[in-house]
């Protein structure tokens, strides 16, 4: 009788021992399948881009310039007529059949820096000759600012802010 109450409770202790463990073990998992969510979806969200104290893409609404490109002369005219600085110019070449984009430091031979401050203007000549058999030249503002957490990034914005040149 004695050896039966023995081995109940030690039945029962190592019973409670296994359901504390096992809540531990469900308990920290969930935390550790908690933190793994949270980092995914937070690398899936980019850190918002602030500049002049406004989120960057309202502030790609606020751009005005004018470009235009001289065949003759393989010559781009700038003119920075807004109050928003222009860090750089993406150029999105249409062909007949194709389009690609490329910066604006990129066609000349000599690297530039491109900064184009409100109520300047700047001419740019294509050294490359990269706009041959082109139809058209879309050029596309590109904004720089600081996230949050103190980093510059560059901002491309949308298409339908930028100029759109037809060559030919």
């Amino acid at each position: 009788m004695k050896l039966n109450k023995i081995f109940s409770k030690s039945k029962r202790s190592k019973r409670a021992v296994s359901e504390l463990i096992a809540t531990v073990l469900l308990i920290a998992i969930t935390l550790v399948l908690g933190s793994i969510v949270f980092i995914w979806t937070k690398s899936l969200t980019p850190e918002a881009i602030i500049k002049d104290g406004k989120n960057i893409e309202l502030v790609c609404q606020d751009v005005s310039f004018r470009a235009s490109y001289i065949s003759s002369t393989k010559t781009i005219l700038i003119s920075n007529d807004g109050n928003v600085a222009l860090d750089d110019i993406k150029i999105k070449i249409v062909r007949i059949s194709s389009f690609y984009q490329i910066g604006i430091t990129e066609v000349q031979n000599t690297p530039v820096t491109f900064i184009l401050n409100p109520g300047e203007s700047k001419q740019i000549v294509n050294d490359k000759n990269l706009f041959a058999n082109a139809q058209k030249l879309v050029f596309i503002p590109v904004l720089k600012g600081k996230t949050q957490s103190g980093k510059t990034e560059e901002y491309t914005c949308s298409e339908e802010y930028g100029k759109e040149v037809v060559i030919g």
